[in-house]
């Protein structure tokens, strides 16, 4: 007989309608679900409550980096490989987003992807047409980017970008792309060491923080209502974003001749590719029923359902060319991060470089709004430098 599990889910309050599609979804699933909807900022402190005190929901979506944190707390069911069977198995979702499944040293299934999203540029076409610029090689580049936001600049648009600053964890995502094209990484191969500190990523963090001499010089760090609102209302030429929600008020609300001039490009470097994850707590007294919800979720009709509704991208194959999707903007720059993107480290603490990255970043732009003028290289190695030891240091105790 099946049983009744909790199952927790982490929305933004603008998505809070989501949660209906959801509920109506799951009653269809054939296992009772109770639905807990609570807010992103309270997803690290409710995780790591429910994983320490043994006091969790049967079954959580949670963000990838924070799968290796509930690894090493041992909080987790491990699904066998019969469970991955009925989910389709490995080739039923993207790569990019399975590599969150497991994790390097260790090829046990923990979590399985629920759906995604990747971090873009937008722009006016007829804003870089006007100053000149070719949108086909307008972003390929960290340097072909720099060179866009010139010419606009030279051309009388003094902001010519905006981003929210605000925000360190989208901001390492956004960075991200900027490290790896310039062939930097977070992490060693072999997960002993550091790599974020390199020259390699060193060269791509400059690159992305030397973006903020074309952006507006506020005293204070940007967020992204206010961003979103000025690249709508076409005050700047380009914003750097992950949100499809921002695409579609665009389309739906600007003039068909203001919309028809809005672009998507993908960053300089591979675009990062983030995907939310189901887990099953070890604390479960219903892993069978928890596996068949999973199932249910992963299924291709429902993840069409229900990542329309969320406008986020489905983690398994096939879905963007159901007709759902038929109208869905800009599929092909979304169907090719999927193939091209990365995914963030699959460190067991990748949770801890997550956060700590995170913090450096808004560190930087807060010293950045201080004072704008000031060395860059210095500013990375004063705030990178002892990052990077104790983070190493960290690394080297967990090996032992």
């Amino acid at each position: 007989m099946k049983k009744s599990i909790d199952f927790s889910i982490f929305l933004s309050e603008e998505y809070d309608s989501v949660s209906g599609v959801l509920n109506g979804l799951l009653g269809q699933s054939g296992v009772s679900c109770q639905l807990q909807v609570l807010r992103w900022e309270e997803e690290w402190g409710s995780i790591m409550k429910w994983a320490l005190y043994k006091d969790s929901p049967d079954l959580s979506q949670v963000g990838e980096p924070l799968v290796g944190d509930l690894i090493c707390m041992n909080a987790l069911w491990p699904f066998t490989t019969q469970e991955i069977k009925k989910m389709g198995e490995e080739d039923a979702f993207h790569p990019v987003v399975w590599v969150s499944a497991t994790r390097t040293s260790a090829q046990q299934v923990w979590a399985i992807p629920f759906f995604c999203d990747t971090y873009f540029i937008m722009y006016w076409q007829d804003m870089l047409q006007n100053a000149g610029v070719d949108e086909k090689t307008a972003f390929q580049t960290a340097e072909q980017v720099e060179n866009t936001l010139h010419r606009l600049q030279s051309k009388g648009s003094a902001t010519p970008l905006v981003h929210a600053t605000n925000d360190g964890l989208n901001e390492l995502k956004h960075a991200a792309s900027w490290v790896w094209g310039k062939n930097g990484n977070f992490i060693s191969l072999n997960q002993k060491k550091t790599a974020f500190n390199n020259s390699e990523a060193r060269a791509g963090w400059k690159a992305y923080f030397s973006l903020y001499h074309y952006m507006p010089q506020t005293r204070r760090l940007e967020n992204a209502a206010d961003t979103q609102k000025l690249f709508a209302d076409r005050q700047t030429a380009v914003i750097l974003s992950n949100s499809m929600g921002l695409i579609y008020n665009i389309l739906q609300h600007a003039t068909p001749e203001i919309a028809s001039q809005l672009g998507v490009s993908l960053p300089p470097g591979p675009p990062l590719v983030g995907s939310s994850d189901l887990v099953v707590w070890n604390t479960t007294y219903s892993p069978a029923d928890a596996v068949d919800v999973i199932c249910f979720l992963t299924s291709p009709s429902v993840q069409a359902e229900f990542c329309k509704a969320m406008r986020v991208l489905p983690a398994r194959k096939g879905v963007l060319s159901l007709p759902a999707f038929a109208d869905f903007p800009f599929i092909g720059v979304f169907e090719k991060a999927l193939q091209t993107g990365h995914s963030f480290t699959t460190l067991f603490q990748g949770g801890m470089l997550e956060n700590q990255l995170s913090t450096a970043m808004l560190n930087i732009w807060k010293e950045l709004v201080e004072s704008p003028n000031q060395d860059l290289d210095a500013l990375l190695s004063c705030i990178l430098d002892p990052m990077a030891r104790r983070t190493d240091n960290i690394l080297e105790e967990f090996q032992k």
